[in-house]
């Protein structure tokens, strides 16, 4: 692998990493709502809506975040 390889590589592994941890916070709170669920008989809305609210925040913000760094490496 050479070096403007592994840099590529670098690039895409930072700009998707938070992506996949948001991903993976909404696949946590699925798990849980449905664990409750299985254990205690009713489904927690409560869990499912925060988890997608906390979700569609922090996409906007990492959205916003990568839209500001274009554009500072473009000035």
């Amino acid at each position: 692998m050479s070096l403007k390889d592994r840099k590529s590589v670098d690039k895409l592994i930072t700009k998707w990493s938070t992506y996949f941890i948001i991903s993976s916070t909404l696949i946590g709170a699925i798990l849980g709502s449905f664990l409750i669920y299985y254990f205690q008989g009713e489904f927690p809305y409560e869990v499912l809506n925060g988890g997608l609210i906390a979700t569609i925040i922090l996409t906007v913000v990492e959205v916003i975040k990568q839209k500001r760094k274009k554009i500072i490496y473009l000035k």
